[in-house]
C-alpha cells in the first residue's frame, strides 16, 4: 500500500497547548502508513527539538500568520499532501481561504484548539463572518469537547455533520518516566517540607484567571500560613501579575517560575493544582495534572473542562469562588487516574485521527475511481 502524505500545520513550538497536540501526534503516527510533514509558520519555540529525526519540517518563517500565505502555497506544491491537518483559528481559516489554489484531491483537516465565541475579544463581527465563511469548507473539524461542537454549531453555523469530537492525547508513559527525573523542585524556594505548595500553569493571559486567583491568596493565608503558589508559564500579563503580587505584599508566597519544560515534576510534588480559567477549550493542563494525581480545582467556566471532571467522576471540585477548603487537599483515588488513562491515553486518541484521515483518504480514492 502506497503511504499517505500527511502534512501537519501549526503556528509554532512555542509551548502552547495545540502545538504540544501536534507534537504528540506526529511522534505518534503510524510510520508504515504515513509520510510526515511538519509545517511551521515560524520554527521556533522550546518544542522545536523534540520533533522526531524522520519527520520532514518545513519552515515559512514568518511572522505573522496571515502573511505565510505565499510561503504556505508553495509549500503545499511541493509536498504534494494527501491530507493536511492544521491547528489554530487563524491559521485554518487562512488555509481554507487558499482552498482554490491547492489541488482539489487533498483533503483538509481543521482543529479547533479553543472556545470561538469566547476566545474573540477583538473585531468580533470580522471573526464571526470569517468561521461562518470558511470553516464549512473544511473536509473535517475536529473539536475537543461537546460544549466546543455546540459553539461552533450554535453561534458560527458549522455543519454538524463534519464535526468530530476527539479528545487532546496524554502521554501517560512519557509523563511518568519525566517525574522520576527530578528531585522535589520546591525545595529550591523553600526547604521547609512542611510548606503547602500549591500550582497553576498556563499562559500568563486574562482569560487564564490568574488575576483572580492571586487576589485570594490573602484568605488562603489566614487559613493556611504556610501556602505557597507558583505559577508557570508566560505571557503578556507577566509585568502586571508581577505588579499585582507587590502591591497585594505577597512576594514570599507568589512564585513565577516561567516556562518550564518538564512540568511534569512540578505536578508530582504539588499538594493542589488549581485551573482559575475563564473558558478552556480542553485543558492539557489539567489532564497532566491529573495523570500526576495531583489534586485538582478547577474554576466553573465554558468549554470542556467540565467535560473532564465529569468523566473523571470530579465534579464536585468545580468551584465558582476560592474558599480554599481543606477538603480540595485530599488526594485523588485510584480510579480517577484509571478513568482518565482509559479515555485520554495517546495511543488511543492518535487510532481516532489515523482512523479518520484513512477514511478521508478512502473517500478520496473512490471519488478518483
Amino acid at each position: 500500500m502506497k503511504k499517505i502524505k500527511l502534512m501537519l500545520l501549526a503556528p509554532s513550538l512555542r509551548g502552547g497547548g495545540s502545538e504540544r497536540v501536534m507534537l504528540n501526534l506526529i511522534k505518534n503516527f503510524d510510520r508504515r502508513v504515513f509520510d510526515l510533514y511538519f509545517v511551521l509558520v515560524k520554527k521556533e519555540g522550546p518544542y522545536e527539538k523534540e520533533i522526531p529525526n524522520d519527520v520532514q519540517v518545513f519552515d515559512l518563517n514568518c511572522r505573522r500568520t496571515l502573511k505565510a500565505w505565499r510561503s504556505l502555497i508553495k509549500c503545499i506544491d511541493i509536498i504534494k499532501p494527501d491530507v493536511i491537518l492544521s491547528t489554530a483559528s487563524q491559521l485554518n481559516i487562512l488555509l481554507l481561504m487558499i482552498k482554490p489554489l491547492i489541488p482539489k484531491k487533498t483533503k483538509i483537516i481543521i482543529r479547533e484548539g479553543s472556545i470561538p465565541s469566547e476566545n474573540i475579544q477583538s473585531n468580533r463581527i470580522l471573526w464571526r463572518y470569517l468561521y461562518r465563511k470558511y470553516y464549512n469548507q473544511a473536509d473535517v473539524i475536529i473539536c475537543q469537547s461537546s460544549f466546543m461542537k455546540k459553539d461552533l454549531v450554535d453561534n458560527f453555523k458549522v455543519d454538524r455533520s463534519k464535526i468530530k469530537c476527539i479528545y487532546n492525547p496524554v502521554n501517560f508513559e512519557n509523563i511518568n518516566m519525566l517525574i522520576k527525573e527530578k528531585k522535589n523542585p520546591y525545595l529550591n524556594y523553600n526547604k521547609n517540607l512542611q510548606c503547602i505548595n500549591i500550582l497553576t500553569v498556563g499562559r500568563l493571559s486574562s482569560e487564564k484567571g490568574h488575576r483572580e486567583l492571586i487576589k485570594s491568596i490573602p484568605l488562603l493565608k489566614m487559613k493556611r500560613s504556610n501556602a505557597n503558589l507558583f505559577i508557570l508559564g508566560e505571557g503578556p500579563l507577566k509585568n502586571e501579575l508581577f505588579s499585582l503580587v507587590r502591591e497585594l505584599n505577597l512576594e514570599d508566597c507568589v512564585y513565577f517560575v516561567g516556562f518550564q519544560k518538564n512540568p511534569f515534576v512540578w505536578m508530582k510534588y504539588a499538594d493542589l493544582f488549581i485551573l482559575p480559567s475563564k473558558y478552556e477549550g480542553l485543558p492539557n493542563a489539567l489532564l497532566e495534572a491529573i495523570a500526576c494525581q495531583v489534586p485538582v480545582i478547577v474554576t466553573n467556566h465554558p468549554g470542556g473542562t467540565k467535560e473532564i471532571m465529569k468523566i473523571t467522576q470530579q465534579t464536585h471540585r468545580i468551584i465558582d469562588e476560592f474558599t480554599w477548603d481543606d477538603w480540595w487537599f485530599e488526594k485523588p483515588t485510584k480510579k480517577t487516574y484509571e478513568i482518565l488513562e482509559e479515555n485520554f491515553n495517546i495511543l488511543k486518541i492518535v487510532n481516532k485521527y489515523e482512523s479518520l484521515i484513512l477514511e478521508l483518504f478512502e473517500v478520496r480514492k473512490n471519488g478518483e475511481n
